[in-house]
């Protein structure tokens, strides 16, 4: 596939790639384009081209005259006595707070601030929370939604963004990650390596959870493998979480081989409880977690990669334009990728047919 990707393509997801990992810092200049095209072996068409896609992706913007500058440039500041943004979600997952961290970087430069809260998987909560952010005279509101929560949020009369989750039954533009393929393609991973016996212990009760265990269960029966519901977990997305489903779904009997986890925080329970019981992680289990945060990195897990920076920018871009009254897609779905590291193995049965 990496033969048929156009150049252009190429050259935004290399430059993307460095933006991502730090080499081209916020607000600096890029060289011109024709010297990138001389460093790139293209011509400086294909690569303007590329930049209007970074610029489509929320990573640069152009300053005519000037150049081309790392990050978004800045809008006009709404009109609204405090300046703030209300953001939700759902816990302190550290992938929320890479989010967070990345929202308010493009938030603070235009003289606006966030103002977080937490719903912890109360519908009450969410309900407390979208009033008490209409009650601030937030000028709009960047949400990750609980599943089936659609009436809490008809009567909010400011711009709304959903992201990471959304609401099928409500016409509120949403920023998502393609989680259903995502775990698709763990659980293909995990097949592809021998497991036959594997449980998914996931988050609560947001539309994110049930797209990652129907991709685990698609994965599963295109396998045509066995999911006993006593392999099918969640409650919430936490170590504690992680570490108490881990302990019940190995007491089976046949126990499960690898353990495909809803988030990286779940995943380092379940790891924890593998060590407490004298377990291996990969030899004795497998484990993969989701989001790539950097506890993935950390415990050298296997997970799915979330662009994060990717999805916080496009989330206020399109907040952005619709403060500003623009129009924006209803759906702004970006694409995950597998981080295949050291917590994934054969099973210890495949292993021991080896010669």
């Amino acid at each position: 596939m990496e033969e048929s990707l156009p150049k252009y393509r190429w050259i935004a997801d290399l430059l993307e790639q460095r933006i991502v990992a730090g080499e081209l810092a916020a607000g600096a200049v890029l060289p011109g384009e024709k010297r990138l095209a001389r460093e790139l072996g293209a011509n400086h068409l294909t690569v303007r081209r590329a930049l209007a896609l970074l610029v489509d992706r929320g990573l640069v913007h152009t300053v005519p005259s000037r150049g081309t500058y790392v990050g978004r440039s800045p809008v006009t500041k709404p009109a609204t006595p405090h300046g703030l943004v209300g953001v939700m979600f759902s816990d302190v997952e550290l992938y929320f707070l890479r989010i967070v961290g990345e929202l308010e970087a493009l938030m603070v430069p235009r003289g606006l601030s966030p103002v977080v809260r937490l719903t912890r998987g109360s519908p009450t909560r969410e309900r407390e929370i979208l009033a008490d952010f209409q009650r601030l005279g937030v000028a709009g509101i960047l949400a990750a939604p609980m599943a089936r929560g659609e009436e809490a949020y008809r009567d909010v009369s400011v711009p709304l963004v959903f992201f990471d989750s959304r609401l099928a039954g409500l016409a509120v533009p949403s920023v998502v990650t393609d989680d259903f393929q995502g775990s698709r393609a763990a659980v293909a991973h995990l097949v592809s390596l021998g497991h036959e016996r594997i449980a998914h212990i996931g988050g609560g009760r947001e539309a994110t959870s049930d797209e990652r265990q129907r991709g685990y269960e698609l994965a599963m029966s295109e396998a045509g493998l066995a999911m006993p519901e006593s392999f099918r977990l969640r409650r919430q997305y936490s170590r504690e979480w992680g570490h108490l489903a881990a302990e019940r779904v190995l007491a089976e009997s046949p126990a499960p081989t690898a353990l495909f986890c809803g988030s990286d925080v779940i995943a380092a329970g379940a790891r924890r409880y593998l060590q407490e019981s004298g377990r291996h992680c990969p030899e004795d289990v497998s484990v993969i977690g989701y989001s790539d945060s950097e506890l993935s990195r950390d415990l050298q897990l296997t997970t799915v990669r979330q662009p994060m920076q990717r999805l916080a920018a496009t989330a206020w871009r399109v907040l952005a334009a619709l403060l500003e009254g623009r129009h924006t897609p209803q759906e702004n779905r970006l694409e995950t990728s597998l981080v295949v590291r050291r917590s994934t193995a054969p099973p210890p049965r495949a292993r021991s047919k080896k010669p």
